[in-house]
């Protein structure tokens, strides 16, 4: 079996946590908040139990609620679906994905979304593909401030 470079999957995972964290702060800015995103390298991650090599955080003041929180909330993870697997990728697809664990959200992701259903799906995904540019000059923004 052909294992993967260790520097492809560093920078595969910086790219995956960059877009995350700059759909969420590019969506929150988008409702008029304030949004920090910071991604650092795991200090403790250990590849062969498929820990992420990259960590990341999205500070916003105030902290957001209600749909808002949703929003912001299902941005970071439907930014990586639409970048790794399907830019084309509808709100029921997610939704499939979502009961068949293909797509699992952070424990503080999930607490800020609170309960979504799939409008609150269709409307994140109208908002990330709208504001897909933004989400992408961040993203490198994030990944040259980290060094890559």
């Amino acid at each position: 079996m052909k294992s993967l470079d260790p520097g492809r999957v560093s920078k595969l995972d910086l790219e995956q946590v960059a877009y995350h964290e700059a759909a969420h702060a590019t969506v929150a800015r988008h409702f008029g908040l304030s949004a920090w995103p910071v991604i650092w390298p795991n200090p403790s991650s250990l590849e062969w139990k498929r820990e992420r090599l990259w960590r990341g955080q999205c500070y916003i003041d105030p902290h957001p609620s209600g749909r808002e929180a949703s929003m912001i909330a299902l941005a970071g993870e439907l930014a990586i679906v639409l970048l790794r697997d399907d830019p084309g990728m509808t709100a029921r697809e997610v939704i499939t994905w979502l009961e068949d664990g293909a797509i699992e959200f952070s424990e503080s992701d999930s607490s800020l979304a609170g309960d979504f259903g799939l409008a609150e799906i269709e409307e994140a995904l109208c908002l990330v593909h709208g504001l897909w540019s933004e989400i992408e000059d961040l993203a490198r923004e994030l990944r040259e401030a980290a060094g890559e």
